[in-house]
């Protein structure tokens, strides 16, 4: 997706702005034991996987 111009601008211009693709990852697929990294990175991955689910409790 580019931004709305963008082919208008000049060259030089054009080298500034970046050209986003975006990755999106469905982590409830993953266990615990499957998501790896930093442990930051974890935990933050397990957060967003586990935000919705309605009983904390039962994990």
């Amino acid at each position: 997706m580019k931004l709305a111009g963008y082919e208008e601008l000049s060259q030089e211009v054009q080298g500034f702005i970046p050209d986003y693709k975006y990755l999106l990852y469905d982590l409830s697929e993953y266990t615990g034991e499957e998501i790896k990294g930093q442990v930051i990175n974890i935990i933050v991955m397990i957060i967003m996987r586990d935000i919705r689910k309605r009983d904390m409790r039962v994990y």
